[in-house]
C-alpha cells in the first residue's frame, strides 16, 4: 500500500473528489482488480452516472471495498457476527489506530475462553493481522506487535 492511500480512507468525500482522485486510487493495484464503491445509501456505484446519482441525491461520501473486504463483509453480514443491531451500542477500533491490533488480539483471546468453537476468535485475529499491514503502509507508523506471536 502507498503510504498516501490511508490519508483518504477508502472513500470520496465529494463527487469532485472522485473525478479527480479515483484513477489514482483506484488504479493503484492494476486494471485487473476492481474496488467495489457504495454510496452512503450501500448503493452500488459502478459507472458514471452512478456517481453523478450519488452527488444528486447528496449520497457522498462513496466508499469502497477491495476483492478481500467484499468476502469478509459478506461473512459479518452472513453471520451477524459484526454488525450492530439497529440501536444497538458499538465501539470502533480503525486499522489507523496504534493499540487496535493488540486490542483484538486479546478480545479474540478472551472469546476463545468463552466459547472456543465459535468463528469469532479467527475472524478478530484475521482483522488484526490485517491492521498490522495497513498501519506498515502509513508513513511514519510502526506495526504494533503482541509478544509471542
Amino acid at each position: 500500500m502507498r503510504p498516501d492511500m490511508a490519508e483518504h480512507d477508502q472513500r470520496f468525500d465529494t463527487y469532485a473528489q472522485w473525478v479527480d482522485k479515483a484513477p489514482s486510487w483506484l488504479g493503484q493495484r492494476g486494471p485487473h482488480e476492481k474496488a467495489i464503491c457504495l454510496d452512503s445509501r450501500n448503493r452500488l456505484c459502478a459507472i458514471a452516472p452512478d456517481f453523478a446519482r450519488a452527488r444528486d441525491e447528496e449520497a457522498f461520501p462513496v466508499r469502497w471495498l477491495w476483492p478481500e473486504d467484499v468476502a469478509t463483509l459478506a461473512v459479518a453480514l452472513a453471520s451477524e457476527c459484526c454488525v450492530p443491531r439497529q440501536g444497538e451500542p458499538s465501539f470502533v477500533l480503525l486499522g489507523r489506530d496504534p493499540q487496535a491490533p493488540d486490542l483484538v488480539e486479546r478480545w479474540a483471546d478472551d472469546r476463545e475462553i468463552t466459547d472456543p468453537s465459535g468463528p469469532k476468535p479467527a475472524m478478530a485475529r484475521e482483522v488484526a493481522a490485517r491492521m498490522r499491514c495497513y498501519r506498515s503502509g502509513i508513513a511514519g507508523t510502526v506495526p504494533s506487535a503482541r509478544p509471542g506471536r
